[in-house]
């Protein structure tokens, strides 16, 4: 078994899944394969592993010389592509997800520029998977029980900006400006309904 994980570059952002395709929204770290997985794979490893590299750096105050974790290309600004590949039946495939803007906490997926849910996040990154994926990981319970699962495969243009994500009709917000926003406007229509009452 091997994972590998790329940027995706622009001229590539238009992507598809298969017809009739339900999608999942969430944390990958609630479904991709961890230590604990029946299958005995730990994917989620592997995953970080390729995800960060080892890099020696002096501190500019003190002069200690350290070694760090570095995530490979900045993730808050661009989508990442994760392809598992296994000769494992219904283990393998594709999927794409970002880091955060703000961390671990709870995020609004809208559709349309409504909220249709909030999402946890425990690992600083947020994910769409095709569920044909988890179900084959054996995580379909906690995908439904901890994501959004969406009936879309529609293709669209998919981007990432300062953690926040956005695919065809959908949009996930973690920076701080566009949560912000979304609470004013919360704030707005509540008004605007107190006023008609």
């Amino acid at each position: 078994m091997k994972v590998i994980t790329y940027k995706l570059e622009d001229n590539f952002s238009t992507i598809e899944f298969e017809q009739g395709e339900e999608l999942y929204f969430g944390d990958p770290c609630y479904v991709v394969p961890g230590w604990n997985h029946d299958s005995g794979h730990d994917i989620w490893e592997m995953l970080c592993n390729e995800m960060f590299q080892s890099v020696t750096k002096q501190h500019p105050d003190s002069g200690e010389i350290y070694t760090s974790r570095d995530l490979d290309f900045d993730d808050k600004n661009n989508i990442r592509v994760v392809e598992v590949k296994t000769s494992l039946e219904n283990m393998a495939g594709k999927f794409h997800m970002w880091s955060t803007n703000m961390g671990d906490g709870t995020y609004p997926l809208c559709e349309n520029g409504t909220k249709i849910k909030e999402l946890g996040v425990d690992a600083g990154c947020l994910s769409v998977i095709p569920m044909s994926l988890i179900k084959g990981w054996g995580t379909e319970s906690e995908a439904r029980r901890l994501g959004c699962i969406v009936d879309d495969h529609r293709r669209a243009h998919i981007t990432a900006e300062d953690g926040d994500m956005f695919w065809g009709d959908y949009s996930l917000h973690t920076s701080w400006e566009a949560i912000r926003d979304m609470e004013q406007e919360d704030e707005w229509m509540q008004c605007d309904e107190e006023s008609y009452v």
